[in-house]
């Protein structure tokens, strides 16, 4: 009998508690009696507890029950991370096979253990958060979009946040895959260890004429598209039929999700933007003038760069919340004359944005941070958002 205590109690933990309720083998217990311990991925490493039994990710613990003695299911793996991107990856690949989509992406992967169902694919969105206890996991097919600043308050480093990002396919040998965008310096560099069988894809891929016939919009989503399509086709998917999938593909809510054309001003919710490389992706989208909006707890990412990019490509900057001082500081250091407008909330942000736009002009809803200083996730923030801009009358 394998005692396991589990770190954190959200959606996490309790896809794991119950997992240990139905697995023959294994057994709940408190840390100090432990003989293995799970962690939640919102646990930093500085939080976890002093001792040397070995502590790992749902994800691992996934992939170890998967493949434990008499396993009665061991699916193949489709794994995806990267700093943007990944959750529309993950929805493509999935959507294009027809298979299952867990990890990041909401369902926890261990909730498919020993699974009745038994799809032969799995695609796993996966964040560094839960890759950086990983030792293990090995998918047959890895994807990593690239790697941009983002969670450096836990990871302190880019080093180490690309570190984490790499084990993705660190345990990978020559008859898997890994397909990855070449065009990003940490990404080029965290694949020069590799070992798998490389894919590389740029918008210089010969595929990207292929891609003619789809819903996503912006030269992010043509790279999504080629991340998705090379994982199909890694997957034995036929190249006619992944096409003919690819152009019923829906985007993802709160990535771009138009919400609504009011007084010919097209709102557009990208609520999952969390950083301000995604925020700066969801700007150069658009061809007509854009209205941006932006919010959120300030994870303390350099911004002077951000705020010049922005100062030359939108028309206004609406925003509200903790970022809001740093970044009005900033702003104002930079061109005091440029229109920036601070507000106290998302119903005064829209108002705000609507009343300097022009017929034709883009609101779009981008807010460059986490959500957590007043919103429960980016899933909330985004559905407040379409909820307050359906309201307009």
């Amino acid at each position: 009998m394998t005692k396991v205590a589990i770190l954190g109690d959200g959606l996490t933990g309790q896809s794991i508690k119950k997992a240990l309720e139905r697995l023959r083998g294994y057994s709940l217990t408190e840390v100090q009696y432990a003989d293995l311990i799970v962690t939640s991925p919102g646990i930093p490493a500085e939080k976890m507890p002093k001792t040397s039994v070995e502590i790992i990710s749902e994800i691992e613990f996934a992939y170890r029950l998967f493949h434990r003695p008499g396993s009665p299911y061991r699916p193949k793996l489709i794994a995806v991370t990267g700093t943007n991107g990944k959750t529309t990856v993950t929805s493509l690949i999935s959507h294009l096979l027809g298979m299952p989509a867990a990890g990041n992406i909401g369902t926890p992967l261990i909730d498919y253990v020993d699974s009745p169902s038994r799809p032969e694919w799995l695609v796993v969105e996966l964040s560094s958060y839960q890759l950086e206890f990983c030792t293990t996991f090995r998918p047959e097919i890895a994807v990593l979009t690239n790697i941009t600043p983002d969670h450096l308050l836990r990871h302190k480093t880019m080093e180490n946040y690309a570190c984490q990002k790499a084990k993705i396919f660190g345990q990978q040998r020559p008859s898997d895959t890994l397909i990855y965008f070449n065009e990003d310096t940490y990404v080029s560099d965290c694949v020069s260890r590799a070992q798998a069988m490389l894919q590389p894809y740029s918008l210089k891929s010969p595929e990207l004429s292929l891609l003619t016939n789809s819903k996503l919009v912006g030269n992010h989503n043509q790279l999504n598209m080629l991340a998705g399509l090379y994982a199909a086709k890694a997957a034995g998917l036929d190249m006619d039929l992944i096409l003919s999938r690819l152009a019923t593909f829906t985007p993802v809510e709160h990535r771009l999700e138009f919400v609504r054309n009011y007084h010919n001003r097209p709102f557009y919710n990208d609520s999952k933007a969390t950083n301000p490389d995604s925020t700066l992706v969801a700007v150069d989208a658009f061809p007509d003038p854009i209205h941006l909006i932006l919010c959120g707890q300030d994870k303390q990412l350099p911004l002077d760069v951000f705020i010049g990019y922005l100062h030359k490509k939108v028309k206004t900057i609406t925003i509200f919340g903790d970022i809001s001082e740093r970044f009005v500081a900033g702003s104002k250091k930079q061109n005091a004359s440029f229109p920036l407008f601070q507000v106290q909330d998302i119903d005064a942000a829209i108002r705000t944005a609507f009343k300097h736009s022009k017929e034709n002009d883009i609101i779009l809803f981008s807010p460059s941070c986490a959500s957590f200083d007043q919103f429960k996730d980016y899933n909330h923030r985004g559905q407040v958002f379409k909820e307050q801009v359906n309201l307009l009358s």
